[in-house]
């Protein structure tokens, strides 16, 4: 009865594994889509854009957020030519891009907090 249960418990966990690093991936590639754009309009104007709207469409703006291809962000360019890219899922689950590090991270890594304060 005692290995059923395990077993039970670890098909969960790796279900529910498979399920974040397909999520993931996703949420990448939908987050690099505007990474590419963010990157492309630095280039071209050596600067970052204010906001999303600056990169055009399709971007539907909600005061703070932005909604893009189902999913809501928030961009904050920083003073020094860097931005963080925040897809958003409900108030303590985020996935977070900071430009200087070059890598997403869940919101509830702790390395990103003391990364925020840089």
């Amino acid at each position: 009865m005692v290995l059923l249960i395990v077993a039970v418990l670890i098909a969960i966990v790796i279900s529910c594994k498979r399920t974040m690093v397909v999520k993931t991936a996703e949420i990448e590639r939908v987050g690099n889509e505007i990474i590419v754009k963010i990157e492309d309009f630095q280039n071209k104007y050596g600067k970052l854009p204010v906001n999303l709207h600056e990169l055009g469409a399709p971007f539907e703006d909600n005061k703070e957020t932005y909604d893009y291809q189902g999913y809501i962000l928030y961009y904050e360019p920083t003073k020094d030519g860097k931005y963080w890219l925040t897809i958003t899922f409900g108030p303590d689950e985020d996935y977070i891009y900071y430009s200087q590090r070059k890598y997403w991270r869940w919101n509830y890594d702790t390395e990103l907090s003391s990364e925020k304060r840089e």
